[in-house]
């Protein structure tokens, strides 16, 4: 029985004024989902590619999408709700970490 093994590729997030990170992603895990599973969150809303609201700047790299993205803004832009990298990726993200609130009542 012949396994494939799936492709990792980097992940560099860049964010102004403040030092880049850097993750090892498979292949066809969808670039947002990946995002909020290691506790990165950006503005997203549809996640069907519509809306446009969680596009990031792609500075490096290729992306695949699954549907064409309705709702770009620019060129550079990717749509992470609805891709996956093929490549390794540098993305420029303005982003934030989602704290643990504990509530005592």
């Amino acid at each position: 029985m012949k396994t494939t093994i799936q492709p990792y590729y980097s992940i560099i997030l860049k964010k102004k004024n403040i030092k880049s990170i850097n993750f090892y992603i498979k292949n066809k895990i969808f670039l947002l989902k990946f995002l909020k599973k290691n506790n990165i969150y950006i503005e997203s809303q549809c996640q069907s590619g519509y809306c446009g609201c969680c596009h990031v700047k792609l500075q490096y790299g290729k992306v695949k999408y699954i549907k064409n993205p309705i709702g770009l803004v620019n060129d550079y832009d990717i749509l992470p709700c609805i891709c996956f990298p093929i490549t390794d990726i540098i993305i420029s993200i303005n982003y934030y970490k989602k704290k643990k609130i504990i509530l005592n009542f």
